[in-house]
């Protein structure tokens, strides 16, 4: 992260890459966060579901991606991803699914 506030993009997404290949899940998650901060939802979230493929049920890794797609307003592939979460850590979640039927402006879930 220092390098990429020092102005060094290159050689931070290189670190970050390198980092994951140590499959630490934090690598990963940190690795998915320098895309958000670019803007890069596609990517961050690739690098969410390498993740997911070693362990399907990391709570940080569904939240993040669940986060990411509903920022995007991909609200019915968040409800996929919160309504895995939800099995896994109810209370991280529900809060997401009634996020995405409320924007979607489907109340059915609410009621």
């Amino acid at each position: 992260m220092l390098l990429e506030v020092q102005g060094k993009q290159s050689e931070s997404a290189s670190y970050f890459a390198k980092a994951k290949e140590t499959k630490d899940p934090a690598a990963y998650l940190a690795h998915s966060y320098y895309y958000v901060r670019k803007h890069d939802t596609q990517n961050a979230i690739a690098v969410l579901d390498d993740l997911l493929k070693q362990q399907p049920s990391s709570v940080p890794a569904l939240e993040l991606k669940g986060k990411i797609l509903f920022g995007a307003q991909r609200y019915k592939e968040a409800i996929v991803v919160f309504d895995k979460l939800e099995t896994v850590a109810p209370d991280k979640g529900f809060p997401g699914l009634i996020d995405s039927y409320i924007a979607m402006k489907d109340y059915s879930y609410c009621a």
